[in-house]
């Protein structure tokens, strides 16, 4: 999985299917959050950062699914901005 992790940080935006997180996805874009499938302690790892604070991670063993990952990370951003705006 390490290997594929600059394979995965060109596609996941691709696989967002659900509409409502697209939308979420771009009201993040839209207040500068970036993401990003990091190697965080030799685990793959879906993170979220905002206003240069992590507000979303989550180990890609969580699912089996890379893509409820992002839904994962994307929700807990969402709450978390939620909270420091």
């Amino acid at each position: 999985m390490n290997d594929s992790l600059p394979d995965l940080n060109r596609t996941w935006r691709d696989t967002i299917a659900a509409p409502e997180y697209a939308v979420m996805l771009r009201e993040l874009d839209d207040l500068g959050c970036t993401f990003e499938w990091k190697n965080l302690n030799g685990t793959p790892t879906f993170v979220a950062i905002c206003n240069g604070e992590i507000v979303g991670r989550q180990h890609a063993h969580a699912h089996p699914d890379n893509l409820m990952v992002v839904y994962d990370v994307l929700n807990q951003a969402a709450d978390r901005v939620e909270i420091l705006s």
